[in-house]
């Protein structure tokens, strides 16, 4: 079954206690934020470490107002084997299945054109403190249950589930206070082989609405022209499988700013979301350019594209406004005079 209604806390919610011995296998849990009110958007994310599993990578990634960026990058080992933790960064499961997001220590701060023309790069150090609470509100998604995932595109682990919710807390650094309320936010736990030699494009739009249905879409392209392409719409407690058609990730390399139409295509209906404003741009694998040996074997002369830009999104379904997250990756994208001339000089 490719569902799961569960919203109580479980195996999901923790990494595993044994790591299995299979080449390129890897465990990852992020969550991420488009927060409409203070302009914030972000992205906590901890995995495996390729070369030592039992070495966890940790990544916190921040867009703040007034173009500005805040990144940390730590490896570490978890105090509990089977708690997602390293380096002062710790995913906390509670029982009600809220998880607790907290932080104390270094931030590179920088600007988010910088990072997105040139990679992080150097700059000022702070000290940043936060922490932030996930609350589920809708199903979980079992991506690949009813897919050989692997077999389509390796990159993207058969083990792949999703969660829509909310994220509240708070950000403070060098005397400057974020708080976020009701920011959306959704919650991805995956776990299989992943091997991004093979990879060469996807897209991830995610977004909720404020009559209580949300929708998670996402199309890829593997090296060898083979793709997936699966959604899920939430409504009503129920979750309704889909297919997704977009023109967003083939405009990407032209405009990462411009809005694009969204159609969730069911056996019963299609239903039209445009993308209508898109704001923030940070990474958040910071692997090419800006670090082609940061926790990822490439396995390829031809470096694959592993350097994912994420975004802010308004969105408009008829009458109703939501907002989300959108991810986008293409090897086709590179750091031109054309990509440089978006973002501010």
């Amino acid at each position: 079954m490719a569902t799961s209604n569960s919203l109580i806390i479980g195996d999901d919610d923790w990494m595993v206690s044994e790591v299995p011995d299979v080449p390129f296998w890897n465990e990852t849990m992020a969550t991420v934020l488009t927060d409409p009110d203070s302009g914030m958007a972000s992205c906590f994310y901890i995995g495996r470490w390729w070369a030592e599993p039992t070495i966890l990578r940790a990544m916190l990634a921040f867009a703040l107002p007034g173009d500005r960026a805040l990144f940390s990058r730590n490896y570490g080992r978890s105090p509990e084997p089977r708690l997602p933790s390293a380096a002062g960064f710790t995913m906390r499961p509670r029982p009600d299945r809220t998880i607790d997001f907290s932080y104390d220590g270094p931030m590179d701060l920088r600007s988010q054109s910088e990072v997105s023309c040139n990679g992080l790069g150097y700059g000022p150090t702070i000290r940043a403190k936060m922490h932030f609470t996930f609350t589920p509100l809708m199903p979980i998604w079992d991506m690949f249950a009813d897919t050989a995932a692997n077999t389509a595109n390796p990159m993207f682990p058969a083990g792949h589930k999703e969660q829509l919710g909310q994220l509240h807390g708070i950000l403070e650094f060098e005397g400057e206070t974020f708080e976020v309320s009701r920011g959306f936010a959704f919650l991805d736990h995956s776990r299989g082989v992943r091997n991004y030699a093979k990879h060469h494009s996807h897209i991830l739009v995610t977004g909720r609405f404020p009559g209580g249905w949300g929708f998670c879409a996402f199309k890829s392209r593997a090296a060898d022209g083979n793709g997936l392409n699966k959604a899920m719409i939430f409504r009503d407690g129920k979750m309704i499988p889909a297919t997704f058609e977009t023109d967003g990730l083939e405009q990407y390399r032209d405009d990462i700013w411009r809005s694009f139409d969204v159609r969730l295509v069911t056996g019963t209906e299609t239903i039209e979301v445009r993308v209508d404003e898109l704001w923030n741009s940070y990474q958040l694998g910071l692997i090419t350019p800006a670090d082609p040996h940061w926790g990822v074997p490439l396995g390829a002369d031809n470096p694959p594209s592993t350097w994912a830009q994420e975004q802010s999104i308004k969105l408009r379904c008829g009458d109703e406004l939501g907002y989300g997250n959108l991810e986008r990756c293409s090897r086709d994208v590179v750091l031109d005079q054309h990509w440089r001339s978006m973002f501010p000089s």
